[in-house]
């Protein structure tokens, strides 16, 4: 959860030169459904000998495209005036994000 949250605030407000092409890259890994990749997701979970684990139910989802998808529409939806008062006050950026969620 926290890697989709702090990739969701960098695409959504930080500034670099392939944002847009991170958020098609996002939005085209929520158009593969999960039949396709369940193979190799499973082989990639026997060679890290996690099958039969806890882990093996965690680690497939922690980067989810459609998490990242609808973190960046709630940072969108959060006026940029909030994130300026925060930085005036002398907020870490970190510190915005820890107060905000």
């Amino acid at each position: 959860m926290v890697t989709l949250v702090l990739i969701a605030l960098a695409v959504a407000r930080l500034r670099f030169a392939e944002r847009e092409a991170s958020l098609w890259l996002v939005l085209a890994s929520i158009m593969v459904p999960y039949q396709v990749t369940a193979i190799p997701v499973y082989v990639l979970l026997s060679l890290l000998h996690l099958i039969n684990s806890r882990a093996a139910l965690i680690v497939p989802f922690i980067g989810s495209g459609f998490g990242v998808f609808l973190l960046r529409q709630f940072f969108l939806a959060i006026p940029s005036s909030v994130f300026d008062a925060a930085r005036l006050d002398g907020a870490s950026p970190l510190a915005v994000l820890t107060y905000m969620l």
